[in-house]
């Protein structure tokens, strides 16, 4: 539950094309269905615009946009 003093200001798109396949890792699920998890940080930098960059390892990858409300 949301608390009534927490607004979404912006959410964030995170595109994962340019993330090499060997960095994620393939897990299991309690039912045995496969799937791929991925550990990553999305930096924010203060410029003239708010700067999102996406890094895994502390390699930059793929491209994060911001949608504001």
């Amino acid at each position: 539950m949301v608390s009534q003093d927490v607004h979404t200001l912006a959410t964030l798109k995170v595109d994962l094309d340019d993330v090499p396949q060997h960095l994620f890792n393939q897990r299991a699920s309690p039912s045995g269905s496969m799937y791929f998890s991925l550990s990553f940080d999305v930096q924010i930098a203060v410029q003239s615009a708010l700067e999102f960059s996406l890094t895994v390892n502390g390699a930059k990858y793929g491209s994060v946009t911001a949608k504001y409300a």
